[in-house]
């Protein structure tokens, strides 16, 4: 049950649109993308649309933060700490449940 009495509905973004909006927060923190990630991201966006709760730019900001804390355990397990590998995300960083 929600606190809010009145519900506002958005329209769903196109696949392209929350692609770009990641794409966006990367760039505003100095991040790249592998184009593997990329490929990944889209086929991981289309099947977030799908369920329930999806929100649009707050699901990218949330995948964002997945992904950033995927990439760092990664790099430690990996004794990785150029600066290369530092400001890029991989396929691998994508988290493999939901992010709503």
């Amino acid at each position: 049950q929600s606190r809010f009495t009145h519900e506002v509905k958005f329209a769903r973004y196109s696949l392209e649109q929350c692609a770009d909006i990641f794409s966006d927060i990367c760039g505003s923190h100095g991040i790249s993308m592998t184009e593997s990630f990329i490929m990944a991201l889209k086929e991981y966006i289309a099947r977030q649309q799908a369920l329930p709760g999806f929100a649009n730019g707050r699901s990218m900001r949330k995948l964002f933060e997945a992904c950033i804390t995927n990439q760092a355990n990664r790099l430690v397990r990996c004794a990785v700490s150029d600066q290369a590998a530092l400001s890029t995300i991989d396929a691998p960083d994508l988290p493999q449940a939901a992010i709503i």
